[in-house]
Parts: structure tokens; C-alpha cells; sequence
């Protein structure tokens, strides 16, 4: 899905359309799919950890960071900006869904959403 969002949008609608699918999961009564970024977190910090599961929870928090560093780098930043924007959206965005399942609102994923062109300008 998340392929989909950035293959023909620039960065900050692909980014809106993502938050705008995790702030409908965070809404419904089943949030299985939200919470797995709590539990990919707590498996992180377990040193005893399935080495594939460990690797899967790198993977899956990548993919964000990768398509937005692409987009921006596309759209004339350099490479360490791109880079560094990515992860501060992805931490931002990761910090949202977690605030967001604890206390059962999607306000600080709309905060993120409605901060994303302000995150995006600026210096290339």
C-alpha cells in the first residue's frame, strides 16, 4: 500500500495519504495493524529476539524513510537533508501512532499531517 501512496504523488500527499490510512486504523475498534509498530518497538529492545523478526521490524520502518528521502531527493534536496527530513517524519509519524493508540485519538497524526509542509520547505 505504501508503494501505491508514493509511486505518482509527491512527497507530502503520498506522506498525507499514509497518515490518513493510519488515522483510520487508530479510529476502528481493531487497531492489530497500527499496534504492530508498539510491538515492533518492544522486540527492538529484546536481545533475545528472532533474528528474522528483528529484521522484518528494520525493514518495515525503512520503507517509509526510503520513499520519502527518494521523493525529496527527486525534488532537488541533498542527499543529507533528504535523509535526515525522512527520519524526522518517520519518528514523528512512528511517536503519533503509538501516543495515538495509548490514548485512543488520531490528533497528534493529524498535527504531523498538518506540520508536513512546514517539515518539507526549506533548504535543499
Amino acid at each position: 500500500m505504501m508503494n501505491e501512496f508514493f509511486k505518482d504523488n509527491d512527497v507530502e500527499t503520498a506522506t498525507k495519504l499514509f497518515i490518513d490510512n493510519l488515522k483510520n486504523k487508530v479510529n476502528t475498534p481493531d487497531y492489530s495493524t497500527v499496534r504492530m509498530s508498539v510491538l515492533f518497538s518492544e522486540m527492538m529492545e529484546a536481545k533475545d529476539v528472532d533474528p528474522e523478526i528483528v529484521s522484518l521490524a528494520k525493514k518495515t520502518y525503512s520503507m517509509l524513510e526510503d520513499h520519502i528521502e527518494e521523493k525529496l531527493t527527486a525534488a532537488g534536496f541533498d542527499k543529507n537533508t533528504a535523509y535526515r527530513k525522512a527520519k524526522l517524519i518517520n519518528a514523528m509519524i512512528e511517536g503519533s501512532v503509538t501516543i495515538g493508540i495509548i490514548k485512543e485519538s488520531t490528533e497528534y497524526l493529524e498535527i504531523v499531517s498538518d506540520s508536513l509542509k512546514d517539515i518539507l520547505d526549506g533548504s535543499k
